[in-house]
């Protein structure tokens, strides 16, 4: 049996996966859309935990450790554990953020099996399809044919598209043209030299109405302190992560305790996006296991402190 055939259900009712020394495990950090009747849960983001021999070690260890020949299998599986890991989150609508690479893909019929297998255990668990958000990060070197391709089987599976690390210059300008994503999710040390200067700040609220207006849903990943959720809800931020809002926690995680809630209705929980693609003979066995813009300005020069944005991670 492939390494990538097994998704294993822990004592605590969440999953895992193994791949050689290694287990991997979900976390997932919410994503706030703040209001004036308080903060509810709008997303979660998905986040690897690793261990090895039951201790823990970084994501990137477990990378470096990874075969080239099995990077896409691993990356999709990754996204699969989130996946099946998002159950607990069934009846809350809320979108589930997946960190996907198209790089590692070698042609078509690779990204629609890829595509196929996510739905599959999507479906099974209870997700629609299209509230999972594949979030793609890219370099300037990309081939942006081959990231095409991969975001049309994305598409075509159900899945919305994010583009991650948004930092306003021309090749973010570029890749967001083409993609046209649902979600931009914002480098956070751009975000801070923004709001060093009042211009800056204000210009960020008017990136942020630009993309609204395109019903596109910007990110604003990594807020530390509570300066910076009070700055970026003042400028009409409508989708904030962060420590000064809640740290990542293990799955089977439990938000809905410390956040607003909305439920979907019976009909979305049960509907999915598209007619369900052929299910895994993994995911059928393990059914029963699952609870039921225009380009900115230039940047302007600086003002006070900024508030806190801090570094990303692995997810």
């Amino acid at each position: 049996m492939s390494h990538f055939d097994t998704i294993t259900r822990e004592p605590d009712r969440s999953f895992s996966w193994a791949y050689g020394a290694y287990t991997l495990y979900s976390a997932f950090q919410p994503i706030i859309e703040p209001s004036p009747d308080g903060q509810t849960l709008a997303g979660y983001h998905g986040q690897i935990r690793v261990k090895r021999y039951g201790e823990a070690v970084t994501p990137g260890e477990f990378l470096a450790s990874v075969t080239p020949q099995d990077m896409a299998g691993v990356d999709g599986q990754m996204a699969v554990l989130h996946v099946c890991n998002s159950v607990v989150f069934a009846t809350e609508d809320v979108t589930i953020h997946v960190a996907r690479n198209p790089r590692l893909f070698r042609n078509a019929q690779d990204m629609k099996d890829d595509a196929n297998r996510q739905r599959a255990y999507a479906v099974s668990a209870g997700i629609n399809p299209r509230r999972v958000v594949c979030e793609l990060r890219l370099r300037d070197s990309d081939d942006m044919d081959h990231v095409m391709l991969f975001v049309s089987q994305m598409r075509r599976a159900g899945f919305q598209i994010g583009l991650d690390g948004y930092a306003g210059e021309e090749p973010d300008l570029q890749r967001f043209r083409t993609i046209n994503p649902n979600f931009v999710r914002f480098d956070p040390a751009w975000v801070a030299d923004m709001v060093k200067s009042n211009a800056g700040t204000a210009l960020l609220g008017v990136i942020i109405r630009q993309f609204r207006d395109q019903n596109v849903h910007p990110i604003f990943p990594c807020v530390e302190d509570d300066a910076a959720v009070e700055l970026l809800e003042g400028i009409g931020a409508t989708r904030l992560q962060g420590h000064a809002l809640a740290r990542p926690e293990r799955a089977p995680a439990i938000f809905s305790d410390r956040f607003r809630v909305r439920s979907l209705g019976s009909a979305e929980q049960q509907q999915p996006a598209r007619a369900a693609a052929p299910m895994p003979a993994e995911a059928e066995r393990q059914r029963a296991a699952y609870a039921a813009p225009e380009a900115p300005a230039p940047r302007p020069a600086a003002r006070r402190n900024a508030p806190a944005f801090g570094k990303r991670g692995l997810g």
